[in-house]
């Protein structure tokens, strides 16, 4: 095949001889062309990430080995100059957080093009097992030797409200983490840019620049410190300590913390033993390009390594959530610092192929506020989703808008697409689609929540109407030995659970929420009762148990008391019999579990309302008109139920001694104990204004004093 380009300004025609597809581990794309007079040669371009395209450049010669690859001096000059040229315009494209593409070309005779292409072509139509190996390898005796031709960057725009809504998912108490196949700078940058990085984070970065062993030391190196400076809580996690305390480094650690930690790399400027602080920042600003212009800077000593860290925790004014304190106000009050792991793919792989290592990871990876593995390949990603997933038993969610995002997408326990120009395969793996990112806070914090909300009501409302339906039938049978009596007549079983009770939890399970959607979108922080899971736990679903068991011993004996130690007669003159003695349980029942479903809603609407007038009015209605068919088993049971004082009463009166404790329960909690949804909910009944952390009473508000002129 042929392609036509434009070269300054002539269409020149490019015979297309091979070309070695782009995939996400290879991270590169090669075409080899053949160029026309009075060139008429052989020629590579290969392009691709700069770390995998660097590995495969023409080693350059020392200066005075007059052997090397390089026909003149002139072109190893021109060598060097372009790659000196080239690595620092990729630095600053990079810094300015901008996605960079390195090309490459070598020239290639006829003879060896001819070989090459012929074991590559047969290593495609190959099917033997180790046909993605011997393409993979041929593919890679091609692309070696190559020199700089250029570097390229496109800016990768983030999308609106991109920053908002990760700082509104890390206010909700999610931990981000960010698996991207940028280069460290660009994402750092993208970091800091979309809110997930911040400038009071201690930034923790490993490359694989420094071999295995300086790598794997180093990783070693901040876990011993993340561990000792944390400390366990009430339900015995590990979370990051307000006073760290003495951090024992060795001489080796120290000279390494340097290299991975920004802060306390560069802290030593700030201290200045025996001087005052007005000294320190007279002569601040003359240092602070010295110390910027080397990269990692002199080797620390241990105690100079401890007293960075002991000036960062005193001059430190945020909390772990980013809230400020004031010392003067709190002398017990210290920082718990923030902390951020960065670190590449090559370097992530030397971490989770030592088992040590990754077993380190999953005790420290909750310490971490964000983490960014950046140069990342597909398969990566994957495998830190699932270890998250099974090594911290979390639940994960992946979010991704491209083709090497779908093993991610699939692996995690929710999957999310963002529909958009890289095409549909995201889409196709996803459990949700979006258009845009913003979209996820829409996604998880009003509708996630919602639903947490009513699926664990709704829940356990089914669980308990149906242990208060089969508790009285198991009183009865007390009194008739356990014989094979029924009490409950079989229509009223068959229609409990699809016609007399379904309405009121269908409309708990499917439109309940505590607050409106606005209400929702600005008071994030109350997600945290899904992450935690505080309502659904097994307590819970013991106490609705027993609640139901309670309901059922008043519902029953209360019919018992008014019926069996005194004949109740109809007007007739007959006593009741079975079907009438239990229609007054069901009765009391079906009112009972509905209103106890409109107790544990967090509105009542005019769906709910209805919803339960309907419910106990369909049992009504439907006693009476059986009761006016004959030959039915409810025949005569509505005049015979119905007409007498001992029913009404009995169901009143079960119903409000059944559902009192629920009642006062509920009162008692809100009251006293009020959760943050109560407390929300009262500030929007209420009207009164919310300040951030602060509730200010409106006569309370204060004046800010008037600056001094």
């Amino acid at each position: 095949s042929t392609v036509f380009l434009d070269v300054r300004g002539e269409q020149v025609q490019y015979e297309v001889l091979d070309t070695i597809e782009f995939d996400s581990t290879r991270k590169r794309m090669t075409t080899i062309l053949r160029r026309p007079a009075p060139h008429n040669d052989v020629i590579l371009f290969s392009k691709g990430a700069d770390n995998v395209m660097i590995e495969r450049l023409a080693k350059l010669p020392a200066r005075n080995d007059p052997g090397h690859m390089f026909g003149s001096r002139d072109e190893l000059s021109f060598e060097r100059s372009m790659r000196e040229r080239t690595f620092t315009q990729i630095d600053e494209f990079a810094n300015a957080g901008l996605r960079t593409l390195m090309l490459c070309y070598r020239h290639l005779t006829e003879s060896e093009w001819v070989r090459w292409s012929a074991r590559y072509h047969a290593a495609l139509a190959s099917v033997d097992d180790d046909r993605e190996e011997r393409i993979e390898q041929i593919a890679a005796e091609m692309e070696c030797d190559l020199r700089i031709a250029g570097a390229t960057a496109i800016e990768d725009k983030l999308q609106e409200r991109v920053p908002d809504t990760i700082a509104a998912l890390r206010a909700a108490g999610m931990r981000i983490w960010v698996l991207t196949g940028d280069k460290m700078e660009t994402a750092i940058n993208i970091g800091f840019a979309a809110n997930l990085l911040t400038k009071e984070m201690e930034l923790w970065t490993i490359n694989s620049t420094s071999g295995v062993e300086k790598v794997l030391s180093r990783f070693r190196l901040i876990a011993r410190i993340m561990r000792e400076m944390a400390v366990t809580d009430d339900s015995g996690k590990a979370v990051p300590a307000a006073s760290t305390g003495k951090v024992g480094l060795a001489s080796a650690d120290a000279q390494a913390l340097g290299s991975v930690s920004y802060k306390i790399g560069r802290a030593r400027k700030f201290l200045h033993i025996g001087q005052t602080i007005r000294e320190h920042r007279q002569r601040r600003h003359q240092r602070h390009a010295a110390d910027l212009s080397t990269e990692n800077g002199d080797e620390l000593s241990p105690d100079e390594v401890q007293q960075s860290i002991e000036y960062l925790r005193r001059h430190s004014s945020l909390t772990g959530e980013g809230i400020a304190t004031d010392a003067a106000d709190d002398p017990g009050a210290a920082h718990r610092p923030l902390n951020a792991l960065v670190i590449d793919g090559a370097a992530l792989s030397m971490v989770m192929g030592d088992a040590e290592c990754r077993a380190q990871l999953l005790i420290i990876a909750p310490l971490f506020k964000s983490v960014v593995c950046c140069r990342a390949s597909p398969l990566q990603k994957a495998e830190v989703v699932r270890l998250i997933k099974d090594g911290l038993n979390l639940v994960t969610l992946a979010i991704g808008d491209g083709a090497n995002d779908v093993s991610m997408i699939q692996t995690a326990d929710i999957g999310v697409a963002i529909s958009g120009e890289e095409g549909m395969q995201a889409s196709m793996a996803s459990d949700y689609t979006v258009g845009r990112f913003h979209f996820l806070q829409n996604l998880l914090l009003v509708h996630g929540l919602y639903d947490y909300l009513r699926m664990s009501e709704m829940i356990l409302s089914f669980f308990y109407k149906n242990v208060i339906w089969a508790m009285v039938p198991f009183w009865f049978s007390i009194y008739c030995s356990f014989s094979a009596n029924v009490f409950y007549d079989l229509s009223y079983i068959q229609l409990y659970n699809v016609v007399f009770t379904v309405a009121p939890v269908v409309i708990l399970g499917c439109v309940d929420k505590p607050f409106n959607y606005k209400t929702a979108m600005t008071y994030v922080a109350v997600y945290a009762d899904g992450i935690n899971n505080r309502y659904f736990q097994w307590w819970r679903y013991v106490l609705y148990i027993i609640d139901g068991i309670y309901q059922s011993v008043v519902i029953f004996f209360t019919f018992y008391l008014f019926t069996y130690t005194s004949d109740v007669q109809n007007s007739n003159g007959r006593p009741w019999g079975r079907s009438d003695f239990s229609t007054g349980p069901t009765v009391a029942v079906v009112v009972a579990a509905s209103l106890c479903v409109g107790f544990n809603s967090w509105q009542w609407n005019w769906l709910m309302i209805a919803a339960i007038g309907l419910s106990i009015a369909i049992c009504m209605l439907y006693i009476a008109i059986s009761s006016a068919v004959r030959y039915y088993s409810l025949e005569g049971v509505a005049t015979s139920v119905m007409s007498t004082v001992q029913f009404w009463f009995g169901v009143a009166i079960a119903v409000v001694v059944a559902l009192l404790p629920r009642y006062t329960v509920h009162s008692w909690q809100k009251m006293n104990n009020p959760r943050d949804l109560d407390i929300i909910r009262e500030i929007k009944v209420l009207h009164r204004p919310w300040y951030g952390q602060v509730f200010v009473e409106p006569e309370a508000q204060a004046t800010l004093p008037r600056a001094d002129p």
